[in-house]
């Protein structure tokens, strides 16, 4: 499963990100990850209005933020890690399995190319 996008101030709270997972859990996940929001020019052209409706306190914040790059960088994503990790271990959803690997050549036999 995975959580994403992971709003700064809106719903990043451990309390936030662990009712997800408890969920999640229940209803037999394996695992859980999640991503910081990120705001490519196509995005924030759409989330910035949803923002100043919402969460107005909060757009100057998102503007200092994102108003130079998509991806937030430093503690701040570190701590989302950090977080995310910490409930994946409360709930046992570190359990990734490893997706199967794709059968490389078909069982069909080969066709001629040229006939004879």
């Amino acid at each position: 499963m995975n959580c994403a996008p992971i709003l700064p101030l809106i719903n990043d709270s451990e309390p936030s990100i662990d009712a997800v997972a408890q969920a999640a859990a229940r209803a037999g996940a394996k695992a859980i990850g999640g991503n910081v929001l990120f705001l490519k020019p196509c995005a924030r052209a759409v989330f910035m209005p949803f923002l100043e409706e919402r969460f107005p306190a909060l757009v100057r914040r998102y503007r200092e933020r994102y108003g130079r790059a998509a991806y937030l960088r430093g503690a701040y994503p570190q701590t989302i890690r950090e977080r995310l990790q910490r409930i994946r271990k409360r709930y046992g959803l570190d359990q990734r399995e490893a997706p199967p690997e794709p059968e490389l050549w078909p069982q069909d036999p080969q066709l001629t190319l040229f006939c004879e």
